[in-house]
């Protein structure tokens, strides 16, 4: 010990004045104390987790309806889109007597644009048919001789065979 610890007095005053009980009671409650802000920092922290969960939930649930309710209108708008174009189409089909082959070129953004293009294709000439399908070509004539072909060979009758190649030349 050096000279400092000696002529520092202790936290309770003079040694004489150190009461053990009343020390002793201090401690306990001190131990108290410490283990009800445990307790309530556990429930505070508990309640904490729960609220921003729910608060959590309550923003995505939110969020999701706001979507669904998005995407469902622009679903709803969409095949309103797509109804009107084909109903442009069907108009002009009617009122240009464009061929059915024909249909798919029909494009455009509105029905006058559509008209149009329908007013076009009514003036192309009809196509052609088809001619029939080819019968396939006769069988080849017997006089002429067939290729027979295998993989990795060059079509000689000779079968490639090493052993015999190695029996020949090496006795």
């Amino acid at each position: 010990m050096t000279d400092d610890n000696k002529t520092q007095t202790p936290p309770w005053g003079e040694v004489e004045n150190f009461d053990a009980e009343k020390a002793w009671t201090l401690i306990l409650n001190l131990r108290k104390d410490v283990e009800a802000l445990k307790t309530d920092k556990a429930d505070l922290t508990t309640e904490r987790d729960a609220l921003v969960a729910e608060k959590e939930a309550a923003a995505t649930a939110g969020q999701t309806e706001a979507e669904k309710a998005e995407a469902a209108a622009t679903k709803t708008a969409n095949d309103l889109a797509a109804a009107r174009k084909e109903l442009w189409i069907e108009r002009a089909l009617r009122q240009h007597n464009v061929p059915e082959h024909l249909v798919e070129f029909l494009t455009g953004d509105d029905e006058a644009a559509i008209a149009s293009r329908a007013a076009k294709l009514a003036g192309l000439p009809a196509p052609k048919e088809e001619p029939a399908a080819k019968e396939e070509p006769a069988a080849k004539p017997a006089g002429r001789p067939q290729a027979a072909l295998t993989p990795g060979h060059g079509g000689d009758e000779n079968v490639f065979d090493p052993d015999a190649i190695v029996a020949a030349n090496f006795g």
